[in-house]
């Protein structure tokens, strides 16, 4: 298949196949997918952050991924990649796709959620 998935969207899945309901959750079940029957619902983009190693933030949309490294320490920038076409991310084509900068900078900050629990220095 070539559904776009992440582990959040498994509990949603299973839910469904179970028919249980999921109270809150951002994951989409793909159970339409497996059963290869339905209208299968897709994620307008997909967020992921990590703390380690300077603190990273992602978010892939569509055939494109956006990437800020070292955010902690507030020397990062936007960096894009066409993960189709360059599954390595090989090549940052951010000057040439400034609509796509811009369009990932909103994204970071509107999916992130802060949480005291996992404090991010750097975006909280």
């Amino acid at each position: 298949s070539d559904h776009v998935s992440a582990f959040w969207d498994v509990l949603p899945t299973v839910a469904d196949i179970v028919s249980a309901k999921v109270e809150t959750t951002d994951g989409i079940s793909f159970l339409p997918t497996l059963l290869q029957k339905g209208k299968q619902a897709e994620h307008e983009y997909l967020y992921w952050e990590f703390a380690n190693k300077g603190g990273r933030v992602a978010v892939r949309m569509g055939d494109w991924k956006a990437v800020k490294y070292n955010v902690i320490k507030g020397k990062s920038r936007v960096e894009i990649y066409n993960i189709i076409t360059d599954p390595s991310e090989q090549n940052d084509v951010a000057a040439q796709h400034p609509n796509l900068v811009e369009k990932a900078e909103k994204l970071f900050v509107e999916a992130r959620v802060k949480n005291e629990a996992y404090p991010f220095e750097g975006l909280d």
